[in-house]
């Protein structure tokens, strides 16, 4: 067992440059079997990856073993700061790791790719045990094209004792919600006797997509929606129906009324608004369970609340998230690595992986016979899975996802700084920039 965390190399980088062309990872692809992967060419050997930094190579450190010991495979498992530099920079050179683990909106880009080898579900024995929903999140054109591995959504938590200091309970309705945040601007919910506090706290620049990430929860509470899946490999864009205008409208009076987010949303990252919740000064915050652990810490595990989303017009849906198992085209371990798939997705091995002593790598488990709360012994993922289940939704994983949240975000953040405008003219760009990139992708 090899496991070890990595940062690009300057070659990486320089060989990167942008987007890699479909032609050439097409040909990088046919060379990354046996003889070019972790494990040499012993057919019990592969090489794996997972995006994330030092603290989740810790977690795999403990994860590994568990996984050789199961399944007899050496695993030469890395996990890579940069993923998306490193991968491209191996495809070129035609030595692609036999396994990777990513973000689950990247499996239409690997595709595209020729990066992907199809999934044969008859091929591991613990498939039939995998949510009938999450098989169909790695559907492109019939086919599967990756194994579901970890899901989550986004969650509401509250500051439960800045609700008892003004008297109300945790929102279930938008308009309760809007009434908490002007509270938690004028009722000192702190006790300092200072107006330093605010509602909450929003990563609301247009890098990265951030502000969409945060935005589409409310869209489809809202009842609005930005594309339709037509449920034949196309897409209909549609940015300006009564639902979608009225629920932007709403999102807009959130940044208009002073306090409701805090200072600087619309230039924040997460690494910037995330600190609002954790060090008292904003009363509610919409983020990942990832979060649960750093937020037990500040503002404290007795601090704060996990509720469902307070809902709109149409209900609580919240922003569904998770990541894939993905294979190379080009491995030739397939008895290999369909043991190691089949131990990820067992019983045993979600276990495994959610209950390591340094972070949980999958969040709410893909097999439909196992419940969050109980794995946890904490009924704050058992809100999570609910919502995963009952009340979620996604970006579409088969189109190009980094791209559709970035002309989102970049037209939401037009809107929201300018409260006094109409929003129609910019959403009606927006259905022009986004049927650009369905288009591109032969998707429209």
């Amino acid at each position: 067992m090899s496991t070890h965390f990595f940062r690009p190399s300057r070659r990486a980088v320089l060989a990167y440059g942008g987007f890699a062309t479909v032609s050439g990872l097409l040909a990088a692809c046919g060379s990354s079997g046996a003889g070019s992967s972790g494990g040499g060419s012993d057919a019990n050997s592969i090489e794996m990856w997972a995006r994330g930094g030092a603290t989740t190579a810790d977690a795999y450190a403990e994860i590994v073993p568990a996984l050789e010991e199961a399944t007899g495979v050496t695993v030469s498992f890395s996990t890579v700061d940069n993923f998306g530099q490193e991968l491209q920079s191996r495809a070129q050179s035609k030595n692609l790791p036999d396994l990777w683990i990513n973000d689950d909106v990247l499996l239409g880009t690997y595709q595209r790719q020729g990066l992907l080898r199809e999934i044969t579900l008859g091929d591991y024995a613990e498939a039939s045990g995998i949510d009938d929903a999450r098989w169909a999140e790695t559907q492109i054109d019939g086919g599967a094209y990756a194994v579901p591995y970890s899901r989550q959504t986004m969650v509401d938590c509250f500051r439960s004792d800045w609700l008892e200091t003004l008297g109300l309970s945790v929102p279930t309705t938008w308009e309760e919600y809007v009434a908490f945040l002007d509270a938690a601007v004028s009722g000192d919910p702190d006790g300092d006797g200072s107006a330093n506090t605010y509602g909450t706290n929003v990563a609301g620049t247009a890098k990265n997509g951030y502000l969409a990430r945060w935005a589409m929860s409310y869209i489809w509470q809202g009842g609005g929606s930005l594309w339709t899946d037509n449920g034949d490999g196309t897409f209909t864009v549609d940015t300006t129906s009564e639902a979608t205008v009225s629920a932007i409208r709403w999102i807009q009076d959130l940044f208009a009324v002073s306090g409701r987010v805090q200072p600087g949303a619309l230039t924040a990252d997460t690494s910037v608004s995330t600190p609002f919740f954790a060090e008292g000064k904003v009363g509610h915050t919409l983020t990942g369970p990832y979060q649960f652990s750093a937020m037990d810490e500040a503002p404290g595990k007795d601090l704060y609340v996990v509720a469902p989303a307070p809902v709109g017009p149409q209900g609580g849906t919240v922003l569904a998230e998770g990541e894939n198992i993905y294979v190379s085209a080009g491995t030739e371990k397939l008895d290999a690595v369909n043991k190691v798939i089949s131990w990820f997705i067992s019983e045993e091995g979600q276990t495994t992986c959610m209950t390591n002593s340094k972070q949980p790598v999958v969040r709410v488990p893909v097999r439909s016979d196992m419940d969050a709360a109980t794995i946890y012994d904490d009924e704050r993922w058992g809100v999570v899975q609910d919502s995963l289940a009952n009340s979620s939704q996604a970006f579409p994983a088969v189109a190009d996802a980094s791209a559709i949240k970035q002309v989102i975000a970049e037209s939401l953040n037009t809107i929201v700084a300018s409260p006094e405008q109409d929003p129609v003219n910019e959403l009606e760009n927006l259905k022009t920039e986004l049927e650009d990139v369905f288009d591109e992708l032969g998707l429209l």
